[in-house]
């Protein structure tokens, strides 16, 4: 008879007792052993990797048995180093660890929350625990734990894993002091190795007999135990829990049972049509198994970390939100009651009037009735016992006293009545509404809101933030009492922002730009930060662009080559200097040429190649007349030349090649005295001030116009490719700042001409051979610049409305720039 039985065994080894059980024998014969075929997992695999086939037993019974291959022995013990070793005992103690008792635990019991205790403890401290007798809370994580048995603490399941690190650590405490472990062994002799194989420690001559009996066993010596050996030991095969079988190891899983086991308890209970497969196999698969679960377990514990955080936010948000509450409820109570001892302090004056007034009457009373009494009691005397002179000589006195007496008032009336307190029926009110209540609001979850922008993105440009508020649901929260905070950095860049209240569910704010780069814009809801907070705004340099020529009217084009421009303040009319014709041509605000000023020529009010112009008032204008050295001041109403100063010449007042010409808030008038090298400040009436350069720095400059601006002086250094920034300061000039350099980059120029405040104070330069008008701020930042070629700008001058005229010496024209 024939019986087909699966068995493994590691390295190809069979138990010599499970050999014996299955022959019959008390002892097994090795010449019973056949192997008839080895069958290979594939082509490439050698025989000792395969499957092996075996027929054991004599003749008359005779048994097949199938090998499957076991996980090999390692080959070659890896040392490691005690720093190494060590770590991994620590590691291991830190685990097996009682979190209650922070000691090893001799049983530890594992909670269905996977929290593992030592049963002392859990026993001990059961009634702080607050259990039943059938339930307990987690001391860890507060879940409710049913126990086995009522009360009985040891019936909960014990941790095996935990076990076998507990045997981990007294393996270690064994290869620490080999008194610690005791052979198995009848003599009962200090264990001085363990084998791995058969699970057991060993004495010496235990050890030596096991040598010579196994072969292939892995043995250590206790002294001698290395990392390897505590993960060999940790991952050891376990015995059979059958009795019967505990020679056994378990290692087969039952897919029919759902079961593991032994060599035996496959002999026994699962043969048949049962799915068997070698334990570490099955065990791979659910590793995989347990791999995918722990993936989403941590998942899971990012999202509620996630929201433990959120709700630590909340709890701080709320305990804030509760204590600026208490304060308003404390206040609000605190006016009350204010409001109430001073309505109390007023009826208990009034009362106390009351009192003070009958005590008066009364006091009042009681002095007539004393004065009506005497009175009596004198006129009673007076008659039975006066003479006839004495009656008749007081006569009228007395009869006057007593006339008085009897002809005072009392006032009863007055005081014949009671005070009734009446309660106002805002204390009905109030008893009833009570002093306030806790209305439930909806505030805006930040992780949910988010803001977004509008507006053009360039410089000076007004930019819109709309912040769009959601509830924790993702609704729209139209609830107005959340606390909106937006901020802009960096604030000196950004002009005031404005904030309005809430609008549905959107909140809205604005700002504006001053210079072009990236702006940090953060925006928070009740204290956090909304999803897309904080976002950055790229604000890019300011575009402007011109939009048409100046069209004169008139029978012909009256400009050659247009030069120096100018308006009056109240923008009605507009000077403009024309060197080829060598006059000035006035237009009001349509282009209709009023007239023209001036001809060629050296006399008084004649000019050679008139430069730069300016309005001192709304119907004067002040020119330099380059080529004759002066300055000459002309009525645009009349075209007469009223005054005429300077001449050739380096002194105080006089001039060589006078280029650009300006008038401050103060009516003086400012001289670009271009090869001079210098700039020279006069009065309106053309009397000499002052003049500053740059000799004090050991430069030259050639300034072709200046513009005074808010206590400074700009200068437009035409060969040094820079405008120079000074100062005034009690009579005192001095070089603040240079902006710019030679070059054709954003802030850079080559060869600027004139130059103009917009209505902010924003600097305008014309950037000559740039063909181009760049904007800056006062300080020197570049905040736009033209978009298109503008051919040579020369002068520039801004109109009420912003927009900007230009002249233009390449197309002799006069342009319109605008902000596009």
């Amino acid at each position: 008879m024939k019986r087909h039985i699966i068995v493994c065994a590691r390295n190809f080894i069979l138990h010599r007792t499970f050999l014996a059980h299955l022959t019959g024998k008390p002892q097994f014969d090795k010449k019973w052993m056949t192997c008839v075929t080895t069958t290979r997992r594939r082509a490439s695999d050698t025989p000792a990797k395969g499957n092996c086939v075996f027929q054991i037993g004599p003749t008359s019974k005779l048994y097949t048995i199938l090998l499957i291959r076991g996980n090999p022995s390692p080959s070659s013990r890896r040392e490691r180093s005690p720093l190494q070793m060590a770590s991994i005992l620590d590691s291991l103690r830190q685990e097996a660890e009682c979190s209650l008792c922070h000691k090893t635990p001799s049983e530890p019991k594992i909670l269905k929350c996977f929290h593992t205790f030592c049963n002392e403890c859990l026993t001990e401290k059961s009634a702080e625990f607050k259990g039943d007798g059938e339930t307990f809370s987690c001391p860890s994580c507060k879940t409710r734990i049913d126990l086995p048995q009522r009360s009985d603490f040891g019936s909960l399941e014990c941790s095996g894993f935990h076990s076998r690190i507990l045997e981990v650590l007294s393996l270690a405490s064994a290869s620490d002091d080999n008194q610690a472990a005791k052979c198995p062994c009848k003599r009962g002799n200090p264990a001085v190795a363990h084998c791995f194989e058969c699970a057991r420690h060993l004495c010496d001559v235990c050890s030596e007999a096991h040598d010579s009996f196994t072969d292939g066993h892995r043995t250590a010596n206790l002294k001698e135990l290395t990392s390897e050996d505590y993960k060999l030991f940790l991952n050891r095969e376990t015995p059979c829990e059958k009795a019967s079988h505990m020679e056994e190891f378990v290692k087969f899983y039952c897919n029919t049972c759902g079961e593991c086991a032994c060599q035996l308890c496959i002999l026994e209970e699962h043969q048949g049509l049962h799915d068997i497969i070698n334990i570490e196999l099955r065990a791979q698969m659910q590793r995989n198994v347990l791999q995918s679960l722990l993936q989403k377990l941590k998942v899971k514990e990012a999202e509620q970390l996630k929201n433990m955080r959120y709700l630590e936010e909340m709890s701080c948000t709320m305990k804030t939100s509760a204590e600026d509450t208490k304060i308003k409820v404390r206040q609000a109570a605190e006016r009350l009651i204010e409001f109430i001892e001073q309505s109390n302090r007023e009826l208990v004056c009034q009362l106390d009037r009351e009192v003070s007034m009958v005590g008066t009457k009364r006091d009042e009373q009681e002095s007539l009735l004393h004065q009506t009494r005497s009175a009596s009691e004198y006129i009673a005397r007076l008659v039975d016992y006066g003479s006839a002179y004495l009656i008749m000589s007081n006569n009228k006195t007395v009869q006057t006293r007593c006339e008085e007496l009897i002809t005072s008032d009392t006032g009863f009336a007055q005081v014949e009545h009671r005070k009734k307190f009446v309660p106002s029926d805002a204390v009905s009110v109030l008893r009833e509404l009570g002093l306030g209540s806790l209305r439930e609001t909806k505030p805006s979850d930040p992780t949910r809101s988010s803001v977004t922008t509008e507006g053009c993105s360039d410089t000076m440009s007004t930019v819109k933030l709309t912040v769009h508020t959601k509830t924790v649901d993702g609704d729209p929260n139209t609830d107005p009492d959340d606390v909106i905070e937006i901020t802009v950095e960096p604030k000196d860049d950004v002009m005031e922002i404005k904030t309005t209240d809430k609008i549905g569910d959107k909140y809205q704010a604005i700002f504006t730009p001053k210079v072009p780069g990236k702006y940090k814009t953060e925006v928070k809801i009740n204290g956090r930060h909304i999803s897309n907070s904080p976002m950055e705004i790229c604000i890019k340099p300011q575009r402007m662009r011109y939009t048409r020529e100046m069209k004169t009217k008139g029978s012909r084009d009256p400009l050659e080559k247009p030069w120096g421009i100018a308006v009056n303040r109240s923008n009605t009319k507009l000077a403009v200097t024309d060197c080829h014709f060598h006059y000035i041509v006035i237009f009001n605000m349509t282009g209709k040429v009023l007239m023209s000023i001036g001809s060629q020529g050296r006399g008084e009010g004649q000019l050679g190649n008139p430069h730069g112009v300016a309005f001192l008032n709304d119907d004067v204008i002040v020119t330099a007349d380059e080529y004759n050295h002066r300055i000459q001041l002309f009525d645009t109403n009349t075209g007469r030349c009223l005054k005429s100063f300077g001449h050739q010449g380096n002194g105080d007042g006089e001039f060589k090649n006078p280029l650009g010409v300006d008038v401050d808030d103060n009516g003086r008038i400012i001289i670009s005295d271009y090869l001079n090298n210098r700039v020279q400040v006069f009065t309106s009436e053309g009397e000499y001030l002052f003049q500053f350069d740059l000799e004090v720095h050991g430069e030259v400059m050639y300034p072709v116009h200046t513009r005074y601006h808010d206590n400074a002086f700009y200068v437009s250094d035409f060969r040094n490719h820079v405008i120079h920034v000074f100062d005034e300061q009690d009579d005192v000039v001095t070089r603040r700042a240079v902006i710019g350099r030679e070059g054709n980059k954003e802030g850079e120029f080559s060869y600027p001409r004139g130059i103009a405040f917009d209505s902010v104070g924003n600097l305008i330069v014309c950037d000559r051979n740039n063909h181009r008008l760049l904007k800056f701020t006062r300080e020197g930042r570049l905040i736009g610049h033209t978009t298109q070629y503008l051919g040579l700008p020369i002068y520039a001058t801004v109109l009420r409305d912003g927009k900007i005229l230009v002249t233009d010496d390449e197309k002799k024209r006069v342009l319109f720039v605008e902000q596009s």
